[in-house]
């Protein structure tokens, strides 16, 4: 799974640092502990070099928070059907007990994490057991077993004085043991930050497709810039040509009202589950009921059969008129990637049935595979 990251190495560090040994240090993961660990270390370290195990535990819990929330990701394999691994664990208690939800800012989620730890406490504690250690292991296979946290304190403090250790832990009361950065690490940490970010990033988007192997454009979820970027205005600019060539009211499918002209352009399965702007998933839909499905599932029973009945008015006037089908066109680059519906749905030729049964086929299965995931279902 590891990706070969070429350092910067400079002649002026000090000492011997063992790049190898930091370049092995995300192998073989069976949770995603050390993504974040490492990841949050990292962020940290710009202000400060020395953090207690509490300071990194809550930024982890930051930098997972909308992979758990509004992706629905799994962090670990799943036992007896259910989540154990810690990270996600304590952020489902927030959601449950806090006013926190997937569209809480960062500093919000630390503030809350600063005032209620003790609903946490226990994930923290779980993660304090081997996380910090065993991201050393790479460093000496000593730290692989659990000796209890004074042995493998004072072992890292007395390996460091050998071989120069990214990090050394002081020892303290549970999550108050601290990490310290050693001063011959620091200025090769920071000449390669954004190298061993991205490293690190791409470390756990592979881990990430491994455990969730149904989930479509994880890399998508996780890239901020593609993350914020949408390809919507093509699609608006065709149905608001559909719209103006129909002969009849086109209504919002879950309010049953007009639709209006400042409609939205809604993606029936949730972007955060598709991560596509795919125009057979999209439909416009009016502003208020847009923001009440938010990142839910439409009932599929309740509203799938209207979606399927304008997209299928859609693409009779695709067929039908040239003008249309030239803003379809334009489609393809952005919105029209699927070789199914380019292959079989947007043909000539589709009867109505034909063409909601290809539509359903492909889309149903996504729509369970997202519920599964733990999107919930929505009505007005």
């Amino acid at each position: 799974m590891g990706m070969n990251m070429e350092f910067i190495k400079k002649d002026d560090y000090s000492g011997e640092l063992d790049y190898r040994a930091f370049g092995s240090m995300l192998d073989h993961p069976t949770q995603c502990y050390k993504f974040y660990w490492l990841e949050a270390i990292m962020n940290l370290m710009l202000k400060k070099h020395r953090f207690s195990f509490d300071e990194i535990f809550d930024e982890m819990i930051v930098s997972a928070w909308y992979t758990v929330t509004q992706y629905h990701l799994f962090l670990g394999p799943m036992i007896e059907g259910e989540r154990r691994d810690a990270i996600n664990r304590a952020i489902d208690v927030l959601v449950e007990n806090t006013s926190l939800n997937e569209n809480s800012k960062p500093d919000g989620i630390r503030s809350v994490l600063k005032e209620q730890n003790y609903l946490v406490l226990e994930y923290k504690r779980k993660l304090a057991k081997n996380v910090p250690y065993k991201l050393l292991s790479s460093f000496s296979s000593e730290l692989t077993q659990d000796k209890g946290d004074a042995y493998r304190i004072e072992y890292i403090q007395i390996l460091n004085q050998e071989i120069h250790l990214p990090y050394i832990i002081e020892n303290g009361v549970g999550i108050g043991k601290c990490v310290v950065l050693q001063e011959e690490w620091i200025p090769f940490l920071m000449d390669n930050y954004l190298i061993i970010k991205n490293w690190i990033q791409y470390n756990k988007i592979q881990f990430l497709q491994m455990i969730n192997p149904g989930v479509p454009g994880i890399i998508n979820k996780l890239d901020d810039e593609r993350n914020n970027v949408r390809h919507l205005e093509r699609v608006r600019d065709l149905w608001n040509a559909h719209i103006e060539v129909s002969n009849k009211e086109i209504v919002d499918i879950y309010t049953g009202n007009k639709l209006e002209s400042t409609f939205d352009v809604d993606h029936f399965i949730p972007w955060s589950y598709v991560a596509h702007d795919e125009m057979w998933n999209l439909i416009p839909s009016n502003a208020s009921a847009n923001r009440s499905k938010s990142n839910h599932l439409p009932e599929w029973d309740l509203y799938f059969n209207k979606m399927a009945n304008m997209e299928y008015d859609l693409y009779k006037s695709v067929v039908e008129y040239d003008s249309i089908h030239k803003l379809f066109e334009k489609c393809y680059a952005k919105n029209l990637q699927s070789l199914w519906a380019i292959e079989e749905l947007y043909i000539k030729g589709n009867t109505e049935y034909e063409f909601k049964h290809k539509l359903e086929a492909h889309m149903y299965p996504l729509y369970e595979a997202a519920r599964m995931q733990g999107y919930s279902e929505w009505k007005i």
